[in-house]
């Protein structure tokens, strides 16, 4: 599917197949620059991924897959944040990509 197309939903609804996601449902962190996200269906089970950093996240609709998606952004951006000085090359290229889109707002970030 090529920008721009849109996917059903189900018979009366369609949604574009990609999109810029603007937040992730957790105050630690706040969203800059949006991450995009496609989405597609496969085996009934509708998969959203976060193309610019290869990570997934799976439903039964497209809001529980952007919910599982947000949910792994955010545990993966901490977990690399955490670990940013013994990263390797694929991993930091993920952190770069994630630390430009994202900003932590939590208030012992820091401390």
């Amino acid at each position: 599917m090529t920008e721009g197309q849109t996917q059903p939903l189900s018979q009366h609804v369609t949604f574009p197949s990609e999109f810029g996601l603007g937040f992730l449902r957790d105050g630690r962190l706040h969203v800059v620059e949006p991450i995009t996200v496609a989405w597609t269906v496969e085996d009934g089970q509708i998969i959203a991924e976060a193309t610019e950093i290869n990570e997934y996240g799976y439903g039964d609709t497209l809001g529980e897959a952007i919910k599982d998606l947000q949910a792994t952004i955010v545990e993966l951006y901490l977990q690399l944040d955490a670990d940013r000085e013994r990263l390797g090359a694929d991993l930091q290229a993920v952190y770069t990509t994630l630390a430009r889109k994202l900003r932590r707002v939590d208030a012992d970030y820091g401390a």
